[in-house]
């Protein structure tokens, strides 16, 4: 019987360790081979298991088998089998004698799912027209599109993201079809995920977006797309590392100058205090020391913005500042003498409590002594 073949997808290829430990020696970009349908070999394997499953297709609809539990569950496994190797007259025929469309084998996939991780674009089309459930995650919460990123099955991306299915559906590490096509250098299945709305500034369990992954690996072309799409060029990851501090430790030169040229800034700083410049002489990448050299003039970070009036004072000679220093702390003097002045005047206008005493009892006297004297009265 026609083996199922997974590949093995590096879900974290960068080897960077949390800040006060040293990181890990820089290895080569991830090569990951997936399964290909549209390979001679597996493609005459699949028309004989065709040719045996009609076979045995017609031998069924010629004997009248007793419906038991053996026999159902025996229908159930041929029914993932024809998604598996796209036998789409099988696919039809389960589900006229009462298969369930969502039935899944031991890894929780389902029909879809199988047929999307294969490349079957006629099963997905079969089984997307006969209404099956198109988000459906198995064990490791992959969707079809997920399996079909993966595998770099560019018509079955297309065909389940017409069907408006979840692009932005992510597996047990919160990566999405999108991070997996941009990590793999999958550039045209990136473009048609981005073009279906996919989250370019999404984030996994490690802070990593689609550009950090792609910028490790050196894919330009998913890369590219990423920053036109609007992913942040600066980016860091749970560690601090930016996209270019991974591509530049990872010497990946072309990478590094389309990060620089896209305005990466090089004088950000990792948690370990480290720039990309630090980081690519740690690795030894001559490559990205080049490119790293000639953006040299970049290395400085950007200001905030400031208004013009702050901007013109700024660029003020020296002596021209101190003079206006001095005549400020002049005039805040003055101002201090004057409101004290002011303050003496008041004083003396009102009187002070000691002088409105005597003043009262002046009048007293008066007052006993000549009631009309003291009123000016003579």
């Amino acid at each position: 019987m026609f083996q199922r073949m997974r590949e093995n997808l590096v879900l974290d290829p960068i080897p960077i360790k949390p800040a006060g430990k040293s990181a890990a020696e820089p290895t080569a970009a991830p090569v990951i081979s997936p399964q290909k349908s549209n390979s001679s070999e597996v493609e005459e394997q699949r028309k004989k298991l065709r040719e045996e499953r009609e076979k045995s297709r017609q031998k069924e609809l010629e004997e009248t088998v007793p419906e038991t539990e053996e026999v159902k569950l025996q229908r159930e496994k041929t029914f993932l089998e024809d998604a598996q190797y796209d036998y789409t007259d099988g696919l039809k025929d389960a589900l006229e004698k009462g298969v369930n469309i969502e039935v899944q084998d031991e890894e929780g996939n389902t029909a879809l799912i199988i047929a999307a991780e294969f490349g079957n674009k006629k099963a997905v089309g079969i089984l997307l027209k006969l209404k099956c459930k198109k988000n459906v995650k198995n064990k490791k919460r992959e969707t079809a599109l997920y399996r079909a990123s993966a595998g770099n099955f560019h018509d079955v991306v297309r065909s389940l993201l017409k069907a408006k299915v979840k692009v932005d559906s992510y597996d047990k590490e919160r990566r999405t079809p999108l991070m997996i096509a941009s990590m793999m250098g999958y550039g045209d299945i990136a473009d048609e995920l981005i073009k279906g709305g996919a989250d370019v500034n999404h984030m996994d369990k490690t802070k990593k977006t689609a550009l950090v992954l792609a910028a490790y690996s050196g894919f330009v072309g998913p890369a590219t797309s990423l920053l036109d799409a609007g992913s942040f060029v600066d980016s860091p990851d749970q560690f601090g590392w930016t996209p270019l501090m991974l591509a530049a430790y990872n010497n990946q030169g072309e990478m590094t100058r389309l990060l620089l040229d896209r305005g990466a800034n090089p004088a950000i700083v990792s948690s370990r205090g480290k720039t990309a410049f630090d980081l690519a002489t740690e690795a030894g990448a001559a490559g990205a020391l080049e490119e790293l050299k000639k953006g040299a003039g970049k290395a400085v970070i950007k200001p905030l913005k400031v208004s013009k009036k702050e901007q013109e004072e700024e660029e003020e000679p020296k002596e021209k500042k101190e003079k206006k220093a001095k005549k400020k702390d002049a005039d805040a003097g003055g101002e201090k003498e004057e409101k004290k002045e002011k303050k003496e005047k008041k004083l003396k206008k009102k009187g002070s409590p000691e002088t409105d005493r005597n003043a009262f009892l002046s009048f007293l006297l008066c007052w006993s002594a000549n009631p009309l004297t003291c009123l000016g009265i003579k």
